[in-house]
């Protein structure tokens, strides 16, 4: 028993050391594990939210690494004011967020209990170019909702069918992007958080890796599972419309 109690000792000391954090895995299911236990306890999908949670990017209340930098030296977000390209609009952002294991935590509240869809905006830096994914882990009061949430993956951008082509410049286009699930080879839908009213949530995003200028993230409507072969229909034309609007050369 004594020896079972040191074996433990040591692995709890070695996930402390190796990730700066304790992470007891089990406690976190897939996301079918936590669609199922929502069904099982009645949650609703909030279908229509008159008004969109946002949190702007700005607003974090604190910043840190969840492991030792490898440069040696703490990062620091830069919170950038600037007017836009095209048009009037100002926007604040955060940019200088690319550090791995670097979080920031924001306060939430919401206006009412249920299942919340999670939507980010944010744009990709012209010297993000060659970053091949952008990746988030959530934690909502120091728990992840479900395994997944350890990595959200921002979209890069898009191309026609068959060709590598970025349409547009959606490395320094603002994008607004529900942060989607792939449930099955036939049917995707942005993941899904419960939320209770009025209840106080402290908000980790921590990034996994990918450097992006980040204006704000939202708990949204939950919308519907949609059929994959709808959802690369949509795709395509979105494609076909943004190939029409991209600059000629």
């Amino acid at each position: 028993m004594k020896k079972l109690s040191k074996l433990c000792l040591f692995l709890l000391a070695f996930l402390i050391l190796s990730t700066g954090t304790i992470v007891f895995a089990e406690e976190y299911g897939s996301y079918q594990e936590a669609l199922e236990a929502y069904k099982a306890k009645g949650y609703k999908r909030l279908t229509k939210l008159k008004t969109p949670v946002i949190v702007e990017a700005e607003s974090f209340i604190n910043e840190g690494m969840e492991r030792e930098p490898r440069s040696g030296e703490i990062p620091k977000v830069e919170i950038v004011t600037e007017k836009q390209e095209k048009g009037d609009k100002v926007v604040t952002y955060v940019t200088n967020w690319k550090e791995r294991y670097h979080y920031l935590e924001y306060m939430v509240k919401v206006p009412q209990t249920g299942l919340y869809s999670i939507t980010f905006v944010y744009r990709i830096p012209r010297s993000e170019r060659d970053t091949g994914v952008f990746v988030r882990a959530l934690t909502l009061n120091e728990e992840e909702p479900f395994a997944q949430a350890g990595r959200l993956t921002l979209p890069k951008g898009e191309t026609m069918p068959g060709s590598s082509q970025v349409l547009g410049d959606p490395f320094y286009d603002w994008t607004v992007q529900k942060i989607k699930a792939q449930l099955d080879q036939f049917v995707e839908e942005p993941y899904l958080f419960y939320l209770e009213k009025d209840k106080e949530y402290r908000v980790r995003l921590t990034s996994r890796g990918g450097g992006i200028d980040f204006d704000y993230f939202a708990f949204t409507e939950a919308h519907k599972s949609t059929p994959k072969a709808l959802v690369g229909l949509k795709r395509m034309w979105d494609l076909l419309i943004a190939s029409f609007k991209a600059p000629k050369k």
